[in-house]
């Protein structure tokens, strides 16, 4: 009895210090990093959490950050709980620095609540979140990359516009008088095009339009996850609060969009294969770097999460917002139909039904190809480009 006192203080002894360690580590890592980063400006912050009840609000997050973005300039400091954080929002200096061959890695502890979004329990990270010197996201990402070439995505052209005419077909029901949300347009269309041109399945964005019985369409599953997943950014404690009635449903929302992810993956393998072109094609072809086979349902399944909640808010918000940036600019958006009028694209009194644009037609109009690209710069000013 004695003897087992001994071994039970002692293992206690040696726990006490790996946790006394392993505490020291953090707030010595935590200081030197604060005082690596004293000289940039930045909020202030309590010192345990940082700057999480600055996040914990109603503002949305990106409203936080572009306030300190005017108030503080394109590089500042902050804190989530003791991990210390430079942002920088000049796409200059961004692009520099992500150029910079293996100065900069992921940061697994910012994005690993990404991966709660497209894996059960967030055990799989994807390629967005894996760290680049990982054997999966070396393999997934050499296997994956041909499908974005110029002569696979010309392929898959003939899906966007049917999507974006689509698109246009309910602007013109809808007549010249009434009010659109054009944002929720692009996020549908952006969602089916990702269906359609990566796995060749229709996600019912659009079409889902014409259904009153909105409520288990693919884009409301993915904007609920999407929107659970910002609240976890916001407050990194949000999963453990398991007796709130909200943290329940965002559970639920984040199992609803796995679930159709998981549908869709059901579909592209068990139906003809998919055509060689598509992202499909090309992610079954990746083999597993340790058992030399397919990859996992899982794995799979986490890769076109991501695909998914990568690409359609991104290109959606970026649409609408540039239409909003052109309708204030009439003098670009009379030179942009000077330009589709030029090539037999625009709408005209003698020609009211003009051809179809194609794969070829993109590289030629190159005004609004600058105007696209200037329109996504921060505080984009069209006219002054």
């Amino acid at each position: 009895m004695h003897l087992s006192m001994q071994v039970l203080l002692a293992l206690l002894a040696v726990a006490i210090g790996a946790v006394s360690y392993k505490a020291s580590n953090i707030i010595y890592s935590c200081f030197r990093n604060s005082r690596l980063l004293r000289d940039y400006p930045g909020p202030k912050y309590g010192f345990f959490l940082g700057v999480i009840p600055h996040f914990a609000g109603s503002t949305p997050l990106t409203r936080v950050m572009q306030a300190w973005v005017e108030k503080y300039g394109p590089v500042f400091r902050m804190r989530l709980l003791f991990a210390h954080a430079l942002c920088v929002s000049d796409p200059t200096l961004a692009t520099e620095i992500l150029q910079m061959p293996k100065i900069l890695d992921k940061n697994r502890q910012a994005l690993v609540t990404l991966d709660l979004m497209t894996s059960r329990h967030g055990e799989l990270p994807s390629l967005v979140t894996n760290a680049t010197d990982d054997v999966y996201w070396k393999a997934i990402r050499k296997g994956i990359a041909p499908a974005f070439s110029p002569a696979n995505i010309r392929k898959g052209f003939q899906h966007v516009l049917a999507s974006s005419n689509q698109v246009l077909s309910r602007i013109q029901e809808a007549g010249p008088d009434a009010t659109l949300d054009m944002d929720n347009l692009l996020l549908r269309q952006s969602l089916d095009v990702i269906g359609l041109v990566g796995f060749e399945q229709d996600m019912g964005g659009t079409r889902s339009l014409d259904n009153s019985s909105e409520a288990s369409n693919c884009l409301v599953i993915s904007v609920t996850a999407m929107q659970e997943i910002e609240r976890r950014f916001r407050d990194p404690f949000r999963g453990r609060k398991f007796w709130r009635k909200d943290v329940k449903q965002g559970q639920q929302a984040l199992w609803l969009y796995q679930d159709m992810i998981r549908q869709l993956l059901k579909k592209v393998t068990s139906g003809t294969p998919p055509a060689p072109h598509t992202l499909a094609a090309h992610l079954l072809s990746v083999k597993d770097p340790l058992t030399g086979g397919q990859l996992s349902e899982d794995r799979m399944a986490s890769e076109i999460g991501i695909f998914f909640l990568a690409g359609f808010e991104t290109t959606g918000h970026s649409g609408a917002w540039l239409l909003y940036l052109v309708s204030q600019h009439p003098e670009v958006e009379a030179k942009i139909c000077q330009e589709m009028d030029q090539h037999g694209l625009l709408v005209t009194a003698a020609r009211p039904n003009p051809r179809q644009v194609t794969y070829d037609d993109l590289a030629k109009l190159t005004y609004l190809d600058m105007a696209i690209k200037v329109g996504l710069l921060p505080k984009a000013d069209l006219q002054a480009a």
